[in-house]
């Protein structure tokens, strides 16, 4: 009996100095507190995770972990949050304590915490993925954790991209992997067409461990481009040219204030022209009805594959406007303007890549498609009205040594009164 009294009094002492001035006073409270395990503290320890002071704070969240009351779960998950430090001071350097220690706390609450962890993260999903909880539902662990991984894996692509969020989808897929759970796989490659920050590297990274890509050619290949082994991909051969077409661009150059451009190609561009023929007609398919920044790029890498199968692609894509030089204006960023522009970007990519086929294999080219060139109407967007310019025909006269496609070249450039 007097060892209770004893007790009681020592509980109520201290909880009574947790309202101290003095720091140090504070923290050996907590510790007496930690010590006792009463119930009775739950309440003012709560309280105390509030403490200005991140070590009296941190302490007050592991002794609610050790009197292990559920009253206390709420509260220690909301002292997993981002807490504003005084001015000109960083939260991580003075309050992260504070989110470790909740987090430890809550590992040993286990079950219930994970519970209530789990319905936050998956209630608050698809809007918001708190990377302080997932960190803390991870380190509990077990089904019901796996389950809400699973939720929020499912979700991930449409999600932000911001640091945080990698942080949180590399833990999340770690969780998972750990497991073995299978069933991360199908939103993980759902996760490799994804365009936000690594997420399709990080999701490469946890097929792999889960054991997917190693058979299949397809899996292979799809691996292969979200870790950005574009010639890896390529030795699969014909399988990989649509998976690289998706990630196909090219960069360009202006040269002289003028919309005439250096092309370079990126690395899945230079992957399609190591497939090489295989490629040539998906890359026709896309000259002819995709995306003008697809466009482009598809011309220049059947330019370099040089193939004469894509010569009538390539001719067809000559008549979309004009490749002559066009200035900068005033309305540059005008809608009918920038439509001009594309359609030009696109012409002037297949005239270097035509160009590039007719150097290599002019003898496979017969005249009627140099005709076809040659017979070709182009627009001038500064003063929108037809133009007799035909550069692409300039270009074959200096450009290739073949004296048949030289003749008709020049025959059609003096007809339109270019040359003399």
């Amino acid at each position: 009996m007097f060892g209770t009294f004893r007790k009681y009094f020592k509980l109520k002492r201290c909880i009574k100095q947790l309202r101290s001035e003095n720091m140090l006073v504070r923290k050996a409270a907590v510790q007496t507190l930690m010590d006792l395990e009463d119930p009775r503290a739950v309440e003012p320890l709560i309280a105390t995770l509030k403490d200005e002071e991140p070590s009296v704070a941190a302490m007050a969240a592991l002794a609610l972990g050790k009197i292990h009351d559920v009253r206390a779960v709420p509260y220690l998950i909301t002292a997993l949050e981002f807490r504003y430090g005084p001015p000109g001071e960083y939260y991580l350097t003075k309050y992260d304590p504070v989110s470790k220690a909740a987090r430890d706390a809550l590992v040993m609450f286990g079950v219930p915490a994970a519970e209530e962890l789990a319905r936050l993260i998956v209630g608050s999903l698809p809007h918001e993925i708190n990377y302080r909880k997932i960190i803390a539902l991870g380190a509990i662990g077990g089904p019901v954790a796996n389950e809400a991984m699973l939720s929020v894996l499912s979700c991930w692509r449409n999600w932000g991209k911001d640091v945080n969020g990698i942080d949180s989808l590399e833990f999340t897929i770690d969780v998972l992997c750990k497991t073995g759970d299978r069933r991360a796989i199908d939103p993980l490659i759902d996760l490799l067409g994804s365009e936000g920050y690594h997420h399709a590297k990080i999701a490469a990274s946890g097929l792999r461990r889960l054991g997917w890509g190693k058979r299949i050619t397809s899996e292979r290949i799809a691996l292969a481009i979200a870790e950005e082994r574009f010639l890896d991909a390529a030795e699969e051969g014909e399988a990989a040219v649509g998976p690289l077409i998706e990630k196909l661009w090219a960069n360009c150059e202006a040269q002289e204030n003028t919309v005439n451009q250096h092309w370079h190609l990126n690395k899945a561009g230079e992957a399609l022209i190591h497939v090489g023929k295989p490629a040539v007609k998906p890359l026709a398919a896309v000259l002819t009805e995709g995306a003008p920044e697809k466009r482009n790029s598809a011309a220049m890498v059947l330019g370099q594959i040089g193939n004469v199968d894509a010569v009538e692609f390539l001719i067809d894509a000559l008549g979309d406007l004009s490749q002559g030089l066009i200035e900068y204006q005033s309305d540059w960023y005008h809608q009918e303007t920038i439509g001009h522009m594309e359609g030009q970007f696109v012409s002037q990519a297949s005239s270097i890549a035509l160009k590039r086929i007719l150097e290599k294999s002019a003898g496979e080219v017969v005249s009627g498609q140099l005709m076809r060139i040659a017979s070709l109407q182009v627009v001038d967007i500064r003063n929108e009205k037809i133009s007799d310019v035909c550069s692409i025909y300039t270009i074959l006269v200096h450009g290739v040594d073949n004296s048949q496609i030289k003749q008709l070249a020049r025959q059609e450039l003096f007809r339109r009164g270019i040359v003399t």
